[in-house]
């Protein structure tokens, strides 16, 4: 009896201790799936576990269930705000454009309302533009949808819609780009980008600006905006940080610039910002070779159709 006793206990420890070391290798499989992005499950190597397992596998996949349908729902959102920012943004500068022809026709009596709609819209202008630098944040995380784009084309199409803020603005830029620069890139975020250009030419901008597009050396595609500003730029470079501007006001939220280098570097490019000598502020997008795409025929240089 003594042994059978001893046996018994024997084989209770020995059993209690498969139990604690599979519990505790349960134990390191969950934090190793809460602590890694898995699609891992926990296994089960006793019976008498199985059921406690299958329940924890059950609760892992409605969990990341959850997280796929959030994430969706996510990206929907970011996609409407960011598409619905850009919609009302461009009939938005064309009329603060038309306001500013009818302000310098108007007659005295009038100066007074169409300086109060001047500066509603200003104030819209302001609000739209933090709304779409905060969503083209969120952007920067998302996958991109590479495929051939005529840049050329798509800067020219862009400045159009400008047109008439700039020529209210007095800033009829001089557009230089060469024929079908075509590379495979986003279109949606290369489009932000150079939206994010222009509207720096009109917020700060005075003069003429330049607008150039080219293959440089080694087959890079180049593009330059320049533009003269009212007062020098003490530390150009520092307007790429985040919240930095040069003009410190209600009306500037100092994302810009920043998230234009951050979308850039998202497409595989370059951007670099100076100030000449002749105060013109100018930044430089610079795209590798390898990303270019060769067009039959488009290796002579031309003007922008925008600019005739």
């Amino acid at each position: 009896m003594t042994i059978f006793l001893a046996v018994l206990s024997i084989g209770l420890a020995i059993w209690v201790l498969v139990l604690l070391l599979d519990t505790r290798r349960i134990r390191r499989e969950l934090v190793h799936i809460n602590q890694t992005d898995t699609n891992a499950k926990v296994t089960a190597t006793l019976a008498v576990h199985r059921p406690l397992v299958q329940e924890i596998n059950t609760t892992l996949d409605m969990t990341r269930q959850l997280l796929r349908t959030r994430q969706q729902e996510d990206a929907r959102v970011r996609a409407l705000m960011t598409n619905l920012v850009h919609d009302i943004k461009t009939p938005l500068a064309i009329a603060a454009g038309y306001n500013q022809l009818v302000q310098k026709n108007a007659a005295a009596a009038d100066q007074t309302r169409t300086q109060k709609v001047a500066d509603s819209l200003a104030t819209v202008s302001h609000y739209v533009d933090t709304l779409m630098n905060f969503s083209l944040l969120q952007e920067t995380t998302q996958g991109l949808t590479l495929q051939p784009v005529n840049v050329t084309d798509l800067l020219g199409r862009l400045l159009l819609t400008y047109y008439d803020t700039f020529t209210a603005k007095q800033l009829m830029p001089d557009i230089q780009l060469a024929p079908a620069l075509t590379m495979r890139t986003d279109e949606r975020l290369l489009s932000r980008v150079f939206q994010n250009l222009i509207g720096n030419i009109l917020a700060y901008g005075v003069g003429q600006p330049t607008i150039t597009g080219e293959r440089a050396a080694a087959g890079t595609i180049q593009f330059t905006f320049a533009n003269a500003v009212a007062q020098p730029i003490p530390d150009v470079q520092a307007l790429l940080q985040r919240f930095a501007t040069a003009q410190q006001t209600a009306h500037s939220s100092g994302l810009g610039l920043n998230i234009m280098q951050t979308l850039v570097q998202r497409l595989g490019g370059t951007a670099s910002v100076a100030q000449s000598t002749s105060r013109r502020f100018v930044v430089q997008l610079t795209f590798p070779a390898e990303l270019a795409v060769k067009v039959p025929g488009s290796s002579k240089s031309a003007r922008s159709p925008a600019k005739q």
